[in-house]
């Protein structure tokens, strides 16, 4: 396992988004001599958010909701689930839609206009630098 994230390390360091995804998910769990680090975490889901990973967006999404590693966003982080359903995470787009039917007003709408702006300006117009979310 370790010489697996190895690897796939050195991959996200070059920049794969996919790789970045799998090296914070060895954050996330505690895996291949990694710690469990959620702002390590959110450092390699931001890379690969940046890159437009659907996964990356929804788990990206996901951490601003809940604020871990990255300072609590409910608009925010709601439309980068947004973001991640456009992009073709299909698990978080039925949740997406769920929550559209039952969630509270003042998270979807104003989310609605980010996650346009995130799509249409791209994702580093969108997202705040994770230095300063941090």
């Amino acid at each position: 396992m370790r010489k697996a994230v190895e690897y796939i390390r050195k991959a996200a360091d070059r920049g794969h988004a996919m790789a970045q995804l799998r090296l914070a998910n060895t954050y996330i769990e505690g895996m291949g001599g990694n710690p469990r680090d959620e702002r390590e975490a959110a450092r390699w889901l931001y890379q690969s958010a940046l890159q437009k990973n659907p996964f990356a967006l929804s788990l990206l999404g996901s951490a601003y909701l809940a604020g871990r590693g990255v300072p609590e966003n409910g608009k925010l982080g709601f439309a980068l689930l947004e973001v991640g359903a456009f992009y073709g995470d299909r698990d978080t787009a039925k949740m997406v839609m769920d929550f559209r039917l039952t969630g509270p007003a003042d998270r979807i709408d104003p989310s609605d206009v980010l996650a346009y702006s995130c799509i249409a300006k791209g994702m580093s117009a969108c997202l705040p630098p994770l230095e300063s979310a941090s």
